[in-house]
């Protein structure tokens, strides 16, 4: 599948942590807030180590459900889990993300949640890659002033572009009928996304495009133009 053949997101700068994200002895962050226990998720963190995104259970019953492994790798398989950008140290929610990893680690069972952040961390392009689909393609851009514009989801555009590009070459299928997973390769600090995504049936023949699009900031939000898209040989 394509989340087991994408090149992981290379590793992010460490954050100093500050009084309420501290480390852990699996080498990532714990935010604790008042009765609240935020966990950044691996290889998430920003360049500039000032955002991350981490998950939480979402209610008691999720709480209960945590699980922790010898590394000290926390995860809790409930319904009701939920992930967000936060900033470093001090671990606010910066802003809600569709999505629903539930452990520390980046690769879980039939569950990935990768970042790929720009080098300068103005650009953030967050996938969730589910066992054979990819329901999150989230972009964010990040203004001098500390503000953001996003989440804009990308779901659609993919699956539009990739549907389009389907019908113009005449290839065999109904790509209504099809599985969509994306995975990114790098995010330049001019918002240009490399990606490469897949279509297709379970266990039958599979498409493999590469892509590359470009995010827009502007003032009244994020938008997002292709740049090309071809069919790898």
């Amino acid at each position: 599948m394509l989340a087991s053949l994408a090149a992981a997101p290379a590793a992010a700068q460490q954050p100093a942590a500050g009084p309420a994200c501290k480390p852990t002895k699996n080498e990532t962050f714990a935010c604790r807030l008042d009765n609240r226990e935020l966990r950044v998720i691996k290889g998430s963190v920003s360049p500039s180590g000032r955002y991350a995104i981490a998950w939480e259970p979402g209610d008691e019953e999720a709480k209960r459900r945590v699980d922790e492994d010898e590394s000290g790798n926390k995860s809790a398989v409930s319904l009701h889990i939920a992930n967000m950008l936060i900033s470093l140290p001090d671990g606010k929610v910066v802003a809600p993300l569709a999505g629903d990893h539930y452990g520390d680690l980046t690769n879980l069972n039939h569950h990935q949640r990768y970042a790929y952040w720009s080098s300068d961390s103005r650009y953030l392009v967050t996938i969730d890659n589910q066992r054979y689909e990819t329901p999150v393609v989230d972009a964010i851009y990040f203004r001098d002033d500390g503000s953001i514009l996003g989440p804009l989801s990308l779901v659609a555009f993919f699956k539009e572009t990739l549907g389009r590009e389907f019908k113009r070459r005449r290839l065999k299928g109904d790509p209504k009928k099809f599985v969509y997973q994306i995975d990114a390769e790098s995010v330049g600090t001019d918002g240009t996304v490399i990606a490469n995504g897949d279509l297709g049936l379970f266990k039958t023949e599979y498409f493999d495009f590469d892509l590359r699009l470009r995010l827009v900031p502007g003032k009244t939000g994020l938008t997002a133009k292709l740049v090309s898209v071809k069919i790898k040989s």
